[in-house]
């Protein structure tokens, strides 16, 4: 007796696990590497099977893109709703996009980081409608972003400036939270403050009397770097960021 079809719900959780695992896949192997064989194999049937819920690997990609930017733009959201103080608000938004990045690493990395196919690469082809679909999504983090930074400069009183200015603004302090996010994912900032390391700069940089002082006297009001987990080093230095980043305002 043949299978019963399956219900809406039974297709949509599928579809949901196919796209789980493919962003596990990208982030272990790139893009490159994702193949449906191992898409298959990842999800315990054959590659064949998986063209019942998705016409091809490149759609796959970009509904995974696609979420990623909808995850954010939910928390974008949240934030721009949480006061209407311009300052406060364009705070919460940059500490909400810094804690996007630290919890969902994979998906991060696909947006921001990787060398990956973007909107262009599938202009003219059968892709092009949800390649357009995921570029919306991104663009609407650059205008809630652009809304909220408008905001907190005539609310600091900066004098009117051209929709090319604004936009400068925008990217410079962007790159100052994109720089903490991918410095604690790829490890880097793990690597520069582990015991080691941090025993060779303070040894080679700190050789005076006071330093010494302080590193014998454990009374001495400041805590040392070597004193710090790397948890409170990675806190203090997001709360910098996020204070710092309106310089570039």
């Amino acid at each position: 007796m043949p299978k019963p079809p399956r219900t809406r719900e039974e297709i949509d959780a599928i579809r949901k696990q196919i796209l789980d695992q493919a962003i596990d896949i990208i982030s272990q192997y790139g893009f490159a590497g994702f193949t449906m064989r191992r898409l298959g194999t990842r999800m315990g049937f054959a590659a064949k099977t998986i063209y019942n819920y998705f016409t091809s690997k490149d759609e796959i990609y970009l509904l995974v893109l696609t979420r990623g930017f909808e995850l954010l733009n939910e928390r974008y959201a949240q934030a721009f709703a949480t006061t209407d103080h311009p300052k406060k608000r364009l705070m919460e938004m940059n500490r909400a996009y810094v804690t996007f990045g630290l919890e969902y690493p994979h998906y991060y990395n696909i947006m921001f980081n990787w060398d990956v196919p973007k909107y262009l690469d599938y202009v003219g082809t059968p892709m092009e409608p949800a390649a357009g679909n995921e570029k919306k999504e991104g663009l609407k983090l650059a205008m809630i972003n652009l809304k909220a930074l408008k905001a907190y400069l005539k609310y600091a009183g900066t004098p009117e400036i051209t929709f090319n200015e604004l936009r400068l603004k925008m990217i410079k302090g962007w790159s100052a939270l994109h720089g903490i996010v991918s410095l604690n994912n790829s490890r880097v900032l793990q690597e520069t403050l582990d015991p080691e390391t941090t025993d060779f700069f303070e040894g080679s940089l700190f050789k005076d009397s006071r330093f010494k002082e302080s590193k014998e006297d454990k009374t001495h009001s400041a805590k040392i770097p070597g004193d710090q987990t790397f948890d409170e080093v990675l806190a203090s230095s997001i709360t910098s960021v996020l204070e710092d980043v309106f310089n570039f305002f």
